[in-house]
């Protein structure tokens, strides 16, 4: 019975992942992006004065540090 009921768990297992697989692979042959995290310390003052001036630009924190990685990953090089 329990190498009956591994053999199950192994099974249902492999489909997940084969499925997740699968769908992964699809998604990306759509062009569909994966995002992942990035965290990082600052100090507040600096954070809250970049809030303010890219809030007045009408951008995020997020998009802005995107462009920024966005610019270093095509030109090799600190854009700053």
């Amino acid at each position: 019975m329990f190498i009956y009921h591994l053999q199950y768990l192994l099974m249902n297992m492999y489909s997940k992942c084969l499925t997740l697989y699968i769908q992964r692979y699809i998604m990306m042959m759509k062009g569909v992006l994966f995002m992942t995290q990035i965290n990082f310390r600052i100090e507040e003052d600096i954070k809250e004065n970049a809030e303010k001036a890219l809030k007045d630009m009408g951008l995020t924190m997020s998009s802005a540090i995107t462009m920024f990685l966005v610019k270093v990953g095509r030109e090799k090089k600190n854009t700053v």
